[in-house]
């Protein structure tokens, strides 16, 4: 059971308002009283609940964005610049300003605790494959309301329907004549990766086209570009799960002297600037992850409004943007 501030006080030998002054940091508090808390926390090995004591004075109006810093890409990715930037857009019109913190991948338990505790936020948005849970326990014992990106078993969380972007690539590759379509996918750990790839394979069942899947080619080390030009024979089709793998390829293809879309047509995902800029210009399953961070941010604002966490799962709808890459 958590030590309270009732039982740090009775340890301490002092009033409940008086450790309220030493955590609050108030001039208030005698010399020998501070000690006397100071040692006591230090002893039951209390950890305060700031979240409450913020919900009374106010005092944070924060939210903490964490990142994996397992990816050395992730910061610089187009992808999460946009969740950041719907998250934070979201935030600064309630109020609230974001924080990112970034969390060790050998250590996340430990990180997390260390970073809620130190920075005293009032929420906290996380990536799913951060929401792990001996994670998730530690916010919901210490009461601090959290949203999840991603699918999650875990409270309240905010996707993008990747099985639907899927489906809706590959039926858009079926539709326009083609009956031999593969999908290309940049590392097969990826949930979004993984779901993609589910409703490919689901439209291609329902139209019973010839198929391939390919999950391990990555999109920053340049294997994604050897692995496709040292294949023999190409697809008439490509539903790839990112635009830096769709780049990759849409270079192999013209260094092979093969014309897009009219030999070959190809689909990504995420409406970013590589798809705009390519050439020619990727037509591409738009997923809007800067509405996602901005709905994650929402939800939580709800919860820090109604002052108790709760749970809402929300999957976001995709759309098709035709471009040149296919037809």
């Amino acid at each position: 059971m958590a030590v309270t501030i009732k039982d740090v006080a009775r340890h301490a030998g002092v009033s409940v308002a008086t450790v309220s002054r030493y955590l609050n940091n108030s001039p208030l508090i005698s010399f020998n009283s501070a000690e006397k808390v100071r040692r006591s926390i230090e002893e039951l090995h209390y950890e305060p609940n700031f979240l409450a004591r913020n919900m009374l004075t106010k005092q944070s109006q924060s939210v903490m964005l964490l990142v994996d810093n397992s990816s050395p890409d992730v910061f610089g990715n187009d992808s999460f610049l946009q969740i950041q930037f719907g998250v934070e857009k979201a935030l600064t019109e309630h109020g609230y300003y974001l924080m990112i913190i970034s969390i060790k991948k050998n250590n996340r338990f430990q990180s997390l605790k260390k970073a809620i505790l130190e920075k005293r936020t009032d929420g906290v948005i996380l990536p799913a494959q951060l929401a792990e849970k001996q994670l998730i326990h530690f916010l919901q014992e210490r009461e601090v309301p959290f949203v999840i990106i991603g699918r999650s078993e875990f409270g309240s969380w905010v996707d993008i329907d990747n099985v639907g972007g899927g489906r809706l690539a590959a039926k858009q590759l079926i539709k326009s004549g083609l009956s031999d379509i593969c999908f290309i996918g940049n590392g097969e750990e990826k949930v979004f990766v993984q779901e993609r790839a589910k409703g490919f394979i689901e439209a291609t069942e329902q139209f019973g086209v010839k198929s391939e899947i390919i999950m391990n080619c990555s999109s920053y080390a340049e294997n994604g570009y050897k692995l496709i030009k040292e294949r023999k024979c190409f697809h008439q089709g490509y539903v790839v799960s990112d635009n830096v793998t769709a780049f990759q390829i849409l270079q192999v293809l013209k260094d092979k002297g093969i014309s897009v879309p009219e030999e070959v047509q190809i689909i990504s995902f995420d409406d970013g600037i590589i798809a705009q800029l390519c050439t020619p210009a990727l037509t591409v399953v738009d997923i809007n992850v800067q509405q996602l961070g901005s709905h994650a941010a929402n939800i939580l604002y709800l919860q820090l409004q109604s002052g108790m966490p709760f749970s809402q799962q929300s999957l976001l709808p995709t759309s098709l943007i035709q471009r040149s890459s296919s037809r």
